[in-house]
This record gives structure tokens, C-alpha cells and sequence, in this order.
């Protein structure tokens, strides 16, 4: 009986190769196939062949699939970090993602896995900071603030999520979709806008800013419990959305200090338009608009990560970012 193939967008990524290695070494798949711009160091093992691709290149992309024949496809690009090219931001996040799943359909790929973000419920004002959190159900309600929030990166989560969701709920989709939203992913070896301002030396030296009067709950997912909540979606097939995060939350004001930095209380008024200034001048790695991730809470609950899924975190929120500042 021929084993599984699956195919990995975005392979050369840390979560990517480290997906390839677990999935390479479980008997049920016979092939992982990765794609990527460069080759990565996963190349040389037995169960992995690479293929150099780029998902804005349609064509290319459906020809993989269709003499690939993956029963499987995990979908990991995405632009991470913030960028003054925001057409380009586009064309790879929501045009990427289209010509993924289109190259999938026309494939007869079965089952498509898809990797999203807590921040498509957007950093806004209406969301809960204290229990109850935001469950997957609770999406529809301010959607449409959810689709225009002013951060490039959770309005175009926030899209590519409503696309998902229309595949799921429609009813004329053969492909069975799963996607993650999920929590900021830190740890040792992640390399997002979160670690690299926790590294940095430059961006804010020992400072980090706050909105005065504003102190949101945040939740983070250790690289090692995302790594294995992939590995599982794929391995049993899992259907639909789920929240994923660790337990727990931290509040933004513990984050500095965790991370070992001081904070600088600002009001809203004065910290976005400087920040705005700084950005284009390139002083900052990051836009005013991510601002609203630090100045409003979008924590989600995860009961059906543990009752659906049987999956129970290995490590908190507050002991994810542990291991992001240990390795600082």
C-alpha cells in the first residue's frame, strides 16, 4: 500500500524544517516534498526531496502539484515581518495562498493544512481581556473590523481566514481544510518581528514603549508545541479551525520586563505618529499600526485544541516566552 506524500510551502522555514524532520522519520508517509525559494538543510534527508518554487509563480506551482500528486499540502508562507513593500506583502500572503489552494484543487490534493494567526480577530478595543476569551465561533462578530484592521499582517490573516472559511463551510469543497490560528510562536530558534526586537540592540536598546493606561493580556505557543501540533494536524487529518495558543496569559507590561527591558509609557496620541516617523525613516522595524497588538487584547480560548484536537500544550504562555528570553 503506497504511503503518504506531502507536499510543504515555505520548507526552508524553522517550523518548516523541523516539520519535514518529523514527518520523514513517521512510517505512514513515504514522501515530504518542499518548496521553497532556497534549498534548506532538510534537503539531505532519505524521505525529503526539495523542489525550488515560488508560490506567486501560478503556473509552476500547479504543474508541481499535478506531477507531484501530494494527498497533503501544508501551506507556511507568509511574510513575517513588517515591510515597506506592501504590495509585495500581498501579492505573497493573499495571492500566494490563492494560487496554493487553486494548485491543490486542480491536483485533487485531500487534505490541506493551513497555518494562521490569533491576530485575524485583530487587536481591537471589543475584544475581551479576561475570561472569557475569544472563541473560534466568535470570529463573524466584527468581522469586518477584523478584515480591516490597520496591520498589514492581521488584515491579510484576517482575509485569507474568510477564504478558509468559505472552502470549509460551503459545501461544494472535496478538500478537507484545517487551519491554525495561532499565537505568537517564540522560543530559541524563531526569527519574528517579537524575537527580533527582543535581540536587537538597535530598535529600542533596553526600552520598549506602551501605550499609557494600556496593559492587554497576551498569549504565546512555544516552537516546540507548534512544531508538534503541525506534525499532528497532518499525521491524523485534522478538520476545521482551531485556536492555538498555551495556557495562560501575560500581560504586556510582564513581557518587557521578562524579556528584560524597561518600558516607556507614551499616550496614543504621541507614541503612533512618532513611531509612524521613525518607520519611514527606517529607524524602527515596525509600522504604528502594530502598536494596536500591545494596546488591545485579542487572546483566544483553546478548549477545543484539548477537547477536540487532544492536544494539551506542554508549555504555558508565560513559559514560552521563558525560552525566548533564556536564549537572549
Amino acid at each position: 500500500m503506497r504511503g503518504r506524500k506531502v507536499l510543504i510551502t515555505g520548507a526552508g522555514g524553522y517550523l518548516g524544517q523541523r516539520l519535514v524532520e518529523n514527518l520523514a522519520e513517521d512510517p505512514s508517509i513515504e514522501e515530504v516534498v518542499g518548496l521553497d525559494l532556497k534549498a534548506p538543510p532538510s534537503a539531505s534527508r532519505p524521505a525529503y526531496r526539495y523542489l525550488q518554487g515560488n508560490v506567486l509563480d501560478s503556473r509552476n506551482l500547479e504543474e508541481i502539484v499535478l506531477v507531484e500528486k501530494p494527498d497533503t499540502v501544508v501551506h507556511l508562507v507568509w511574510t513575517f515581518n513588517p515591510t515597506h513593500d506592501l504590495l509585495l506583502q500581498d501579492c505573497v500572503d493573499l495571492g500566494g495562498t490563492l494560487n496554493v489552494l487553486h494548485a491543490a484543487l486542480r491536483g485533487g490534493v485531500q487534505n490541506f493544512v493551513y497555518a494562521g494567526s490569533t491576530t485575524c480577530y485583530g487587536a481591537l478595543p471589543e475584544n475581551p481581556n479576561r475570561e472569557p476569551f475569544l472563541k473560534e465561533e466568535d470570529w463573524i462578530r466584527q468581522s469586518a473590523k477584523r478584515m480591516s484592521t490597520p496591520y498589514r499582517y492581521a488584515r491579510n490573516k484576517a482575509l485569507a481566514d474568510l477564504l478558509f472559511q468559505i472552502l470549509q463551510y460551503s459545501g461544494g469543497c472535496l478538500m478537507d481544510t484545517f487551519w491554525i490560528r495561532g499565537a505568537i510562536v517564540v522560543g530559541p530558534h524563531t526569527n519574528n518581528i517579537v524575537s527580533h526586537l527582543a535581540r536587537s540592540p538597535f530598535t529600542f536598546g533596553k526600552f520598549m514603549f506602551r501605550v499609557a493606561g494600556c496593559d492587554p493580556p497576551m498569549q504565546f505557543i512555544s516552537e516546540y508545541d507548534m512544531i508538534e501540533i503541525l506534525f499532528r494536524a497532518v499525521r491524523d487529518k485534522w478538520g476545521g479551525v482551531v485556536n492555538v495558543a498555551g495556557n495562560g496569559v501575560v500581560n504586556y507590561s510582564e513581557v518587557v520586563k521578562m524579556l528584560g527591558r524597561r518600558e516607556v509609557c507614551l499616550p496614543a496620541w504621541l507614541l503612533y505618529p512618532a513611531t509612524e516617523i521613525l518607520w519611514k525613516l527606517g529607524i524602527f522595524k515596525f509600522p504604528a499600526s502594530l502598536i494596536d497588538l500591545v494596546r488591545y487584547p485579542w487572546v483566544t480560548d483553546i478548549s477545543k485544541l484539548k477537547k477536540v484536537c487532544g492536544y494539551e500544550p506542554l508549555y504555558s504562555s508565560r513559559e514560552a516566552l521563558e525560552q525566548l528570553a533564556e536564549s537572549l
